[in-house]
């Protein structure tokens, strides 16, 4: 079990639940909506009829993005690593489908195209979020399944970086320097680089 997710990745994990949430609901009345346009039949029964089929796949799409949407807010919020990483790629997905279905709908009907290019907004800033490198490194050295092991610095190669840092006179404004193992880790950071201690 990893550790307890911070406020940010808890909101991001919320969000994807409620966003995972509409996507069925979206997904169902979008493909349901494409078999009634593809049996409309008339003087454009061709037209309709592709139109149909890929509105009913673009639904069957919507739906399984938002069965994974859920299992994404259980990554993030039990801190896993491939919770993030699967998060910002289905995201991204998510607002690249929710443009061309909120394009496609606005032809038709604009208002009925505002969810569509909300759902692009919510989605690209849980992208932004969830690929910022702040976000990584605290996957990163918070735990789960993906997170880099400190241990993986042997103590002779730790004596030699503290050795050089040692010597150092003066430690830049912009830097800090870990407590635990004296690496001077940059002032944004909120996890050490080197034994994954958190900086206060």
């Amino acid at each position: 079990m990893g550790s307890k997710a911070p406020a940010g990745v808890v909101v991001i994990a919320i969000i994807s639940i409620g966003l995972g949430g509409y996507l069925l609901y979206a997904g169902s009345i979008t493909a349901m909506s494409g078999l009634e346009i593809a049996s409309t039949g008339g003087d454009f029964e061709d037209i309709l009829e592709t139109l149909g089929g890929f509105w009913q796949i673009l639904g069957i799409v919507f739906v399984l993005l938002g069965i994974l949407c859920f299992l994404i807010a259980f990554g993030l919020l039990t801190m896993r690593e491939w919770g993030r990483k699967n998060g910002y790629l289905v995201h991204i997905i998510i607002a690249a489908l929710g443009l061309i279905m909120g394009m496609i709908t606005a032809f038709f009907d604009i208002p009925a195209a505002l969810p569509s290019f909300a759902v692009v907004a919510v989605s690209g800033a849980c992208f932004v979020f969830l690929w910022s490198r702040g976000t990584k490194d605290t996957f990163e050295f918070h735990g789960g399944i993906g997170k880099r092991e400190a241990v993986i610095y042997k103590p002779n190669v730790v004596m030699r970086h503290k050795a050089v840092r040692t010597a150092a006179p003066v430690i830049p404004a912009n830097m800090r320097k870990c407590p635990n193992c004296d690496t001077v880790n940059p002032v944004k950071q909120d996890f050490c680089r080197m034994c994954g201690t958190e900086l206060d």
